[in-house]
């Protein structure tokens, strides 16, 4: 069992090189792109589930409507914080390099995304005409 473990947990020699010269992501950009989704959605879920819970708590009968409100404006923030952090664009707005902005997407590229660094650096449209998906490597 040990002598397994002592070899690289199953790697072969080749695949253990290839890791050490090609690490990958950091463990910053693991994190910022993938690991702290959940915990986002899980924090702001406590967050507006307790401020709702306390103004229905303040407010009783047909005063209770007025939570719809703040609601509405909640769940629109939650979109646009969303999107600002891991909006990721359809291949068509790759290769058109057209994007419209509005209400409901108000970001082109969200700051934690890989498609980002590709965005700022102006390499959008090349990825976009190569025939390989960037989704697959992503």
């Amino acid at each position: 069992m040990f002598g397994r473990l002592k070899d690289g947990v199953g790697l072969s020699s080749e695949e253990r090189q290839r890791a050490i010269e090609e690490p990958g992501d950091s463990w910053r950009t693991w994190f910022l792109t993938t690991g702290l989704k959940p915990w986002i959605v899980l924090l702001l879920l406590i967050v507006e589930s307790l401020g709702i819970v306390s103004m229905l708590q303040v407010l009783s009968g047909a005063a209770a409507l007025l939570v719809l409100g703040p609601l509405v404006a909640l769940l629109y923030v939650d979109i646009l914080f969303w999107n600002f952090l891991w909006r990721i664009p359809s291949m068509d707005e790759w290769k058109t390099g057209e994007f419209k902005n509005s209400w409901w997407q108000p970001f082109k590229i969200g700051r934690w995304t890989h498609e980002y660094a590709v965005w700022k650096s102006g390499k959008g449209k090349d990825i976009a005409m190569s025939d390989v998906n960037p989704h697959d490597f992503l």
